[in-house]
């Protein structure tokens, strides 16, 4: 890697599938409402292989984006061959998304100390009865989508970032706290820590960043309220309450933000 806590460079990203929304997650089975496609392997897997090695090879670093099942298995495999033709202890590669993991793979991400970056808004969005996963993959598929309690418990690392939708971190914690599949769950200090100190390790900048520690950057949000109390947290996933619980956490406003010890905003 190189650069400064600004900008830096050092990381290459491979694709392997499109997107659950489109139908081009790559699935071992077919989609739920539309049986005659499995999704699409995106790119050239040779030219993948190669720009993996390359990248190895120079000590970069490697992330995946990979959303279906079997595209997680594809992601998992390019890691397995290049760390095998070279060692390397502690790469802290990552696959991107990583929604819809079997359990072989779940295990071999562990195994293979890949990290798994990963969205919450989504199962905000998406995850609930009826919602999009549940119409792409059925019920029974959909309650094995980001199951992010299972994977803090095997120790899995899981950075949350937003993609494409919507940005807001909170939204993402929300999301995370109260997953549509309740024993996905996870605590709020839980998803704030994947928000901060689990994406600087991802980014080997956890020395500098991701927690409020002396010598550390000054990086801090300050909230207009607690989110850390009981009202965070949903009583029932009838839609009508999921969909004024969201209203309500979107209450909740920046009140400060300082970056580098520098108040760079105040509401």
């Amino acid at each position: 890697m190189s650069g400064d806590q600004w900008l830096s460079f050092g990381t290459l990203k491979i694709g392997v599938d499109g997107s659950m929304g489109a139908q081009t997650a790559l699935l071992y089975e077919p989609y739920e409402n539309d049986p005659s496609t499995t999704g699409v392997y995106v790119g050239d897997k040779e030219v993948n292989r190669k720009l993996a090695a390359e990248a190895h090879g120079k000590e970069g670093h490697i992330a995946i984006h990979a959303i279906g099942d079997l595209a997680i298995t594809e992601a998992l495999n390019r890691i397995e061959e290049v760390l095998a033709a070279q060692p390397r202890e502690d790469h802290r590669y990552r696959i991107e998304h990583y929604e819809y993991p079997i359990d072989g793979d779940i295990d071999r991400t562990l195994e293979m100390g890949v990290v798994a970056s990963m969205q919450p808004n989504f199962v905000g969005e998406w995850a609930w009865p009826n919602g999009m996963y549940d119409i792409r993959l059925g019920e029974e598929r959909n309650a094995r989508t980001n199951p992010y309690r299972r994977l803090l418990d095997l120790g899995i690392r899981i950075p949350f970032g937003s993609d494409g939708m919507p940005f807001h971190a909170l939204y993402g914690v929300w999301s995370a706290v109260n997953h549509p599949i309740p024993g996905s769950r996870i605590t709020i200090e839980e998803a704030v820590r994947s928000y901060t100190l689990e994406g600087a390790y991802a980014t080997r900048e956890e020395d500098i960043k991701g927690s409020i520690e002396p010598g550390k950057l000054a990086d801090i949000a300050i909230l207009s309220s607690d989110i850390t109390g009981p009202e965070f947290q949903l009583k029932t996933a009838e839609p009508a309450a999921v969909e004024q619980a969201k209203k309500e956490q979107k209450k909740t406003r920046v009140h400060m933000t300082i970056l580098d010890g520098e108040i760079v905003y105040q509401a």
